[in-house]
């Protein structure tokens, strides 16, 4: 639970004490100068009034340090996804060299996920190394588009096993947006159908990559064959989004599917 979230359940703390206190209050009129304030209550009321405090004052340090998380036991550690689970904890990452199984570099990062780092850590076991270029091989929770451009922009050639993102989709019985052509020379896709799919609106950014969408008004497919396995059950339209990186991917993805399978991840 994060300081701001915690604020709100000590306010409602406070809130639900109110009536106590007005109880209290009532009985000190009626019993003028014989009855005092309940301690108890005063003592609870000073305890909530302390947290509250104490976690303003740790909203206070999130907001200056930029973080969005703080652990009571630990600073340093954060929430990570592993598999299907959530723990508190440290990301370690290290680089082995595989010609002599030994650890090149290593690193402790706070990092909630390792699909940032690759890059980072290629570029360190480079500097290590004193080379000008290195291949790397990960297992799919490095993949990144992002990390991808980064790594071919430091010369390390990397070879990530690359997510199912139309898992989802195909799961469902339709299409998947590998099943549409990018044709760049009309900046457009090309539906499975035959149709194009023109870019809309602006670029825009998701996780740090631009994209484009592309689409086509849904009353345009009403009559189209495929459209029970394109469309979803709400009977939208049909988009499919380009990132900034779509060419390095594509090349990426053919370059794993020509060496690919003969790599095995570390």
């Amino acid at each position: 639970m994060t300081p701001a979230s915690q604020l709100k359940k000590i306010a409602r703390d406070l809130d639900a004490y109110t009536p106590c206190l007005d109880a209290n209050d009532e009985q000190e009129q009626h019993a003028g100068d014989r009855c005092g304030e309940d301690p108890a209550l005063g003592s609870k009321l000073a305890e909530i009034k302390e947290r509250q405090a104490r976690k303003q004052t740790q909203l206070k340090q999130l907001e200056a340090s930029g973080e969005t998380q703080r652990s009571r036991t630990d600073p340093d550690a954060r929430a990570l996804n592993k598999g299907r689970q959530q723990v508190t904890g440290d990301n370690v990452q290290s680089g082995v060299d595989d010609k002599h199984p030994l650890i090149v570099h290593h690193e402790v990062t706070n990092a909630g996920n390792d699909q940032n780092q690759l890059s980072g850590q290629c570029r360190a076991a480079m500097e290590i190394l004193s080379v000008t270029e290195i291949t790397a091989v990960a297992d799919s929770g490095y993949y990144s588009e992002a990390e991808l451009a980064a790594c071919e922009a430091a010369n390390a050639t990397v070879y990530v096993p690359i997510p199912d993102k139309h898992k989802v989709v195909t799961g469902q019985g339709r299409l998947s947006g590998e099943r549409f052509h990018d044709n760049r020379a009309i900046d457009a896709y090309i539906c499975p159908a035959g149709e194009v799919l023109p870019p809309r609106g602006q670029p825009h950014q998701k996780n740090g990559i631009r994209r484009t969408r592309y689409s086509r008004p849904a009353s345009q497919c009403r009559d189209c064959p495929l459209k029970a396995v394109c469309q979803s059950a709400s009977g939208s339209a049909r988009s499919i989004y380009r990132s900034e990186h779509a060419q390095l991917v594509e090349a990426y993805r053919q370059r794993m599917a020509d060496q690919g399978p003969n790599r095995k991840p570390g």
